[in-house]
């Protein structure tokens, strides 16, 4: 398996039934994170050594800025893990972004192609 240790990893849905404990594990296997959340009280309720980005994914700057975010704080973007929840028909889908190299899991709806577009 491949080590996480100072990866950069972007979490969308940070604060959530799936986001926390996905962002609680990268953190204890040493990725380095950029959380994306809706709720800025709940994201630093976390309590995790990440940089945080409080923003909703139905506006279209949330997706740019959280990328920038994660790029200023560490030079570099290496996966993302789309946790957002919502009440729609979901699955669980992997992409691998050809151009960036960025892997992508998307753990709810079809989020993750739109932020790996801002990502180059």
């Amino acid at each position: 398996m491949t080590s996480l240790a100072d990866c950069s990893v972007l979490v969308v849905g940070a604060t959530g039934g799936l986001g926390a404990p996905i962002s609680r594990q990268l953190a204890a296997e040493g990725a380095k994170l950029t959380l994306l959340g809706r709720d800025a009280g709940r994201l630093e309720a976390l309590g995790l050594d990440a940089t945080l980005v409080t923003g909703d994914l139905r506006e279209p700057q949330t997706a740019t800025s959280a990328v920038a975010a994660a790029l200023s704080a560490h030079g570099r973007l290496d996966g993302l893990v789309s946790a957002r929840q919502v009440a729609v028909d979901g699955g669980i889908a992997v992409v691998t972004a050809r151009e960036s190299g960025v892997y992508v899991v998307d753990v709810s709806t079809p989020s993750a192609p739109r932020l790996a577009a801002h990502y180059e």
